[in-house]
């Protein structure tokens, strides 16, 4: 029965870590598709419609790092400094 309550308890862990994964990766794809459309914006010359979806895409990158600080780092470094270079 103990082993049972242990193989439980295991799998929801697992569940839960698995579900937080998936909602960062989410949370990227987001970011992403926000710098996408800021680049269009900027290209289109609509410079304060590019400034809030950097903005944006700014924020959800954060959100990520300060909740997920190992989650690819050079990656989330690299868009944080793409959109930040944009802003200014």
């Amino acid at each position: 029965m103990r082993k049972l309550s242990v193989i439980a308890v295991v799998s929801v862990v697992l569940l839960v870590a698995g579900s937080l994964q998936a909602e960062t990766k989410d949370d990227f794809i987001k970011a992403y598709l926000l710098i996408q459309e800021g680049d269009v914006a900027d290209k289109n010359a609509k410079a304060s419609q590019a400034v809030e979806k950097y903005l944006e895409a700014l924020k959800i990158l954060r959100a990520i790092k300060k909740a997920d600080p190992n989650w690819n780092p050079n990656i989330l470094a690299y868009r944080t400094k793409w959109c930040a270079d944009h802003i200014v």
